[in-house]
């Protein structure tokens, strides 16, 4: 199973950072976990395009402030049936202006982790943490218990 998080930026050292390097290290031992840093704001032309169909052919998410709220089990259930299909995981992660609304109508759909407006790096954080929380219960892994 692949799993990918693009992210809009280089990642600062910090907390949030040792975390996401933490949880992606537990994740990988069910799936491939990729981190890919694409600037939306430079990516014009074949590569906007590219990245676009890749989004409609993959099980792809983007998170947004006004994204559907879910829940630990919908994670689950997603990366279930990803695992069960064979498509890839793509989740975008926006930048100070969001998700381009062309690559969110390229998605299968927005989530918002929550309400609130999180720096990037603690946004990315809770996504990896949750696709191991996740992964952890498709499983079996006790981690979730």
């Amino acid at each position: 199973m692949r799993i990918h998080v693009i992210f809009p930026h280089k990642l600062r050292k910090d907390p949030c950072t040792d975390l996401v390097h933490r949880y992606v290290k537990y994740a990988s031992r069910f799936a491939e976990i990729r981190l890919e840093i694409v600037d939306y704001q430079k990516l014009v032309g074949k590569k906007r395009a590219e990245l676009m169909d890749r989004l409609r052919s993959h099980q792809s998410f983007a998170l947004t402030e006004h994204g559907q709220a879910v829940a630990t089990p919908w994670f689950a259930r997603t990366i279930d049936h990803s695992r069960m299909s064979g498509k890839p995981l793509v989740w975008l992660i926006g930048d100070a202006f969001g998700v381009p609304e062309d690559l969110q109508q390229s998605c299968a759909g927005t989530l918002s982790l929550t309400p609130l407006t999180l720096p990037h790096e603690m946004a990315l954080a809770v996504l990896v943490e949750q696709l191991w929380r996740g992964l952890a219960i498709v499983h079996n892994h006790p981690y979730h218990k």
